[in-house]
């Protein structure tokens, strides 16, 4: 099977009113017959939180695609634990490099990979995974901060393998998979009732290459923080 990858990230307001950065980082990668995309948002009150993310959505697409069939064989807990592993290791090594505290290198991260028609997925903080099937949108992985809504989920949070989350199944009539920051879930899902909002449905079942980024640009004000979102579809 043949998967398409595009992306859209924008600035928060607050980001844009104070010059800072965007703290979000996507990335995608295929290689050795799978293909994964990843998602991360930089913890707003860390320094570096902006390089943490880039530095676990690369590292987390190394070593899942590197062990896809492995990884397959393991039980979900296990999976996890490897993948927390695996970028809480190369956030300790960068920071000795630079010398700076781990810790300010926290960020959230989601990821999915397929590789013929089995697909990973792991899933630590806030935001969402979700697919398309047909002509309807589900979710796969609502947003869940850990202990309570105040306390988010981080790469560099204690024991983190604890709240992550990992699911593997077949494709099936799936044709579109996504993963989206908590940016834009803000204004796309519907905390109360634990679904996507009409909105939404007509979005993401959408021309979404064209749809979205006009979309972000529409309610950029509403956008308080970073909003970034990363899909792959069929071809």
């Amino acid at each position: 099977m043949n998967w398409t990858v595009g992306n859209c990230i924008k600035k928060g307001r607050v980001h844009e009113e104070r010059n800072l950065i965007c703290q979000d980082s996507v990335y995608e990668m295929k290689t050795q017959g799978v293909s994964c995309i990843a998602l991360a948002d930089g913890a707003g009150s860390r320094k570096l939180s902006d390089v943490g993310a880039e530095l676990a959505v690369r590292q987390a697409c190394y070593c899942v695609s590197d062990h896809f069939e492995q990884l397959w064989k393991e039980t979900e807990k296990k999976i996890g634990h490897y993948i927390c592993s695996e970028v809480i290791y190369r956030l300790h090594n960068y920071a000795e490099k630079m010398g700076c505290q781990v810790e300010e290198l926290a960020s959230t991260l989601l990821l999915l990979a397929v590789k013929d028609t089995r697909v990973l997925f792991y899933h630590l903080g806030d935001g969402l995974i979700g697919c398309q099937e047909k002509d309807e949108v589900k979710i796969l992985s609502h947003p869940w901060n850990g202990r309570d809504e105040w306390h988010t989920a981080l790469t560099t949070t204690k024991e983190v393998s604890y709240y992550a989350r990992t699911g593997k199944r077949r494709l099936d009539q799936t044709v579109r998979f996504f993963l989206m920051s908590d940016g834009l879930t803000s204004i796309l899902y519907n905390r109360r009732r634990h679904c996507f909002t009409k909105q939404a449905e007509r979005l993401l079942k959408g021309e979404i290459k064209q749809q979205v980024p006009n979309f972000m640009e529409v309610y950029r004000s509403k956008l308080y923080d970073d909003s970034s979102i990363i899909w792959m579809e069929q071809i």
